[in-house]
């Protein structure tokens, strides 16, 4: 009933406004000052709003408000007011009304308001609450209507999802339903996100957030939208897309296109930009012309047939000259930039830099370095502390659909070049696992590509070869996002060590000329030849691994003669004192700076525990079906399947701690428990038939149920657990009105 209420407050407040006249945004401006400051648009919204996912982390460039000022131009201001994780549920897990970023919205003085709230109250804890969507909806609409300012509000539909934590269906059949009946019951413009986003899935690089050109298509919606006072027809929405696909093609660079077809290509953007604030005068027909004119230009750009290539090096970073987070290129074209935990340090030959190991730590290259290569080598000196599969080196691409990822390790692989090209996983280059580049030491690393020959050396030789990698750096990520340590497309991990003098050269360098290269940075005299290793031990069963005393430092002899101590680390997972037999332990050794393995010297120590004592049970498993159980049991399943989980349970938790349980009896506690976590049967809250869904049937049922608790007949567990949606400890009329909500929410 008070949603009833309020409803009509509502609409009565919109027929109010909509017969003295609602004013503009574009008159509320110039009723102000006469048009002497720009027009004040805030934007609110989570991190799609914000920006999260832009091409660098770069929202104040790339967001969707950002690339909306670029399009609106100076008589607009428009202002950033999304927050990361923010739900328009008041009781959600973060509400936008309880953050800075709203109270600063509310003294922003805005003359119109875009609202996008809604992906989040999809997530977590958050769909179970979405009762409460529209009323918090109209709530924080006529909040900012009633700013003094008296601001247009629009409300924007959540983009599509593409699969995550996130659920797509529940924001398709809930979320954008709701979103489109609150614009028409509070009289919004509505601007429809969700339509204009979908089937782009290779925009949304995590599934849930647009990258540079999915934002600057959600800029030129609603760029459109404002202009039309109106929710965007198709034709814009087909003109949004194609400028955005545009915009990433202009960033390439004009030298990888003939004069003629770039020419032509400029002129019909130039156009397509100077649309979108023309749209008030323009009928649908005009703006499909201009945007199959813009298709049309882009499909016929040809790309030069010898281009004019510089010869040799194109991009030299030594690292010597670091000034206010930028690198130097010494070939005076290409600069990057040093982001997050980045700092100068010192190299074994030269300037380096060290990577504090966080995504957020890399060094970002212009990806234009690339459209001046052809065939192409690329060579860097690292220096790694730690080498898990897929540690980043250098990654190029906007989206996951083209991209390139030079690895230092890959799973069961060693150094690792690989490709997409298209969202298709393309082809790789990988050596063996064991010529992976290994930690503590500074390594050389070669990549090289010759047509569709392509190439991967450590330390001047070659690792490994592909003949048939089709499309190379320039074909793949021209103009676009380039990283050194960090790979902003997957979640690999990311570089922690240093890096020493990152050269690239247009041109493929033979085999001959990349051992050159490597020689020309040695000195023979601080190869090590010899380790001194420790000699093997023999120990009592029981013995721990502390108890081994295994050197801190092993003393390494050099081809010049001296005795260095390098520090090393000893690998105790390989040890086992409890069981009999002999354990190789390996000693990862750090190289102080200069000094060089190249032949991989191993420091290997044998341990040997005599004897035999009683089995040793491993209860690993049983702990794992304990914590599981326990999850279960506090999770939402029909209390009447979940006796046998208690039954095994206890029976699982009373062997953890008998002394006299076998490995056998361990093992077939686990497995019980297994088995009866998998009898364990899901409800949906409110489904009384257990049909899976909300239907009239169930408040039947539930009304039938309130009856019998009338008669004194009192619910079973699983009916109580089912139909006792407020949480108290009967079943009443609230748990009837609560499943009532859901079936009209799910209607």
């Amino acid at each position: 009933m008070l949603k009833k209420i309020i409803a009509g407050l509502l609409s009565g407040l919109v027929l109010m406004t909509g017969l003295m006249g609602l004013p503009s945004h574009r008159t509320a401006a110039a009723e102000s000052e006469e048009g002497a400051r720009p027009i004040r648009i805030s934007c609110i919204g989570d991190s799609i709003t914000y920006g999260q996912y832009c091409t660098d982390n770069n929202q104040e460039t790339q967001s969707y408000p950002a690339q909306l000022q670029q399009l609106l131009g100076d008589g607009y201001q428009v202002s950033n007011f999304g927050v990361n994780g923010s739900t328009m549920l008041k009781e959600g897990s973060k509400p936008y009304v309880k953050q800075q970023s709203y109270q600063d919205s509310l003294k922003s003085e805005p003359d119109l308001v875009i609202i996008m709230l809604g992906t989040n109250d999809a997530n977590g804890s958050n769909p179970p609450k979405l009762v409460d969507f529209e009323e918090d909806a109209m709530e924080l609409i006529e909040t900012y209507r009633n700013l003094p300012t008296h601001p247009e509000v629009y409300i924007a539909t959540s983009a599509t999802c593409y699969v995550n934590s996130i659920q797509p269906g529940i924001i398709r059949d809930q979320v954008v339903p709701m979103q489109k009946a609150i614009a028409e019951e509070a009289g919004c413009v509505l601007i429809d996100i969700h339509t204009a986003t979908a089937g782009i899935g290779n925009l949304f690089p995590d599934n849930v957030h647009p990258n540079r050109q999915g934002y600057c298509l959600m800029a030129g919606v609603m760029c459109a939208a404002i202009i039309r006072q109106e929710t965007p027809s198709d034709a814009i929405t087909e003109l949004s897309s194609v400028y955005a696909e545009a915009q990433e093609i202009n960033r390439a660079g004009q030298g990888l296109y003939s004069d003629a077809s770039w020419t032509n290509f400029q002129e019909n953007l130039a156009t397509a930009k100077k649309t979108f604030t023309r749209l008030d005068t323009l009928r649908d027909a005009v703006v499909t012309r201009i945007a199959a004119a813009l298709r049309e230009s882009m499909d016929n750009l040809t790309e030069e047939e010898h281009p004019d290539y510089p010869e040799g090096l194109v991009l030299q970073y030594s690292f010597n000259d670091l000034e206010n987070g930028v690198v130097k290129d010494a070939a005076g074209r290409f600069d990057g930039a040093l982001m997050g935990n980045v700092t100068a340090s010192d190299g074994f030959a030269d300037g380096a830099v060290t990577l504090g190991g966080s995504r957020e730590d890399y060094i970002s290259l212009p990806g234009e370095v690339f459209s001046l290569t052809d065939d192409i080598t690329i060579s860097m000196w690292v220096k790694l502390e730690q080498n898990p599969d897929w540690t980043a080196l250098l990654i190029g691409g906007n989206d996951t659909s083209n991209c390139f990822c030079l690895a230092a390790s890959g799973t069961n692989l060693g150094l690792t070049y690989g490709t997409k090209y298209n969202g298709l996983s393309g082809a790789r280059v990988s050596s063996d696992p064991a010529d992976k580049i290994p930690t503590g030491e500074w390594a050389h690393m070669v990549y090289t590509q010759s047509g569709a020959e392509a190439r991967l050396y450590l330390n001047g030789r070659q690792v490994g070869v592909n003949t048939e990698m089709e499309r190379n750096p320039r074909e793949l990520v021209s103009g676009q996002t380039v990283r050194i340590g960090s790979n902003h497309l997957y979640n690999d991990p990311s570089m922690k060590g240093q890096l020493e003098d990152l050269s690239i050269y247009n041109g493929a360098m033979t085999a001959d000329e990349v051992a050159d290269l490597y020689a020309a940075w040695q000195d023979e005299d601080n190869e090590v030849v010899s380790l001194q290793v420790p000699a093997g031990l023999t120990v009592a069963p029981g013995t721990d691994f502390a108890a081994l005393n295994l050197p801190d430092s092993i003393p390494a002899e050099t081809a010049g003669g001296q005795t260095v101590d390098c520090p090393v680390y000893w690998e105790a997972e390989a040890y086992n004192g409890q069981a009999p037999g002999a354990y190789e332990i390996v000693g990862r050794l750090t190289l102080p700076d200069g000094l060089r393995n190249p032949d991989g010297l191993a420091c290997i120590v044998t341990v040997t525990v005599e004897g035999s004592q009683e089995e040793v049970v491993d209860t690993a498993e049983l702990e794992a079906a304990i914590e599981a159980a326990e999850e279960t049991l506090a999770g939402q399943f029909l209390p009447s399947s979940l006796e046998g989980v208690r039954t095994a349970l206890e029976t699982a938790k009373t062997l953890l701690t008998d002394q006299e349980a076998s490995q056998e009896d361990v093992d077939a506690a686990a497995d019980a428990l297994y088995a009866e976590i998998e009898k364990a049967e899901p409800y949906l809250p409110g489904d009384m038939d257990g049909d899976g869904s909300i239907l009239i049937n169930d408040v039947m049922m539930t009304c039938r149920l309130l009856a019998r608790l009338n008669t004194g007949v009192e619910p079973d567990a699983d009916e109580m657990a089912v139909g006792n949606l407020d949480g108290d400890t009967i079943i009443s009329i609230g748990d009837v009105m609560m499943i009532c909500r859901l079936l009209a929410q799910n209607a």
